[in-house]
């Protein structure tokens, strides 16, 4: 229970509703995309490629109370492939912008990496 408070402490720091949507794209490629974080609980990560919305499962969040700076890990299958995506990013005010990293959760080998900026609806 006070896990759940200290959680609910840190995502009222963010945003009004804690919801953030933007874009993404790769440093790898030139895939890209839009992007849906909500900060409050649930925590809900959703992202497109190629115009199709991916479904993920947020494995991890950790931030401190009253902290910008937050990490979200989340879980989705793609192409066949369980795969992990970690998002580091910072908040100020209304708008938030980070990195990411994807891996396979099979062997752990790298995927992709890339960017994202999103702003609070």
């Amino acid at each position: 229970m006070r896990a759940m408070a200290v959680l609910l402490l840190a995502a009222a720091s963010f945003a009004a509703d804690g919801t953030f949507t933007g874009k993404w794209s790769s440093s790898r490629n030139d895939a890209s995309g839009e992007i849906r974080l909500k900060l409050n609980p649930p925590v809900e990560v959703t992202f497109s490629l190629n115009g199709q919305q991916v479904k993920t499962s947020v494995a991890t969040f950790k931030t401190q109370p009253g902290a910008e700076e937050f990490e979200i890990d989340y879980d989705f299958s793609l192409e066949g492939y369980k795969l992990r995506s970690s998002l580091k990013g910072v908040v100020k005010g209304e708008k938030m912008t980070g990195q990411y990293t994807t891996k396979s959760l099979e062997d752990s080998s790298s995927v992709d990496g890339g960017n994202f900026e999103a702003t609070s609806k």
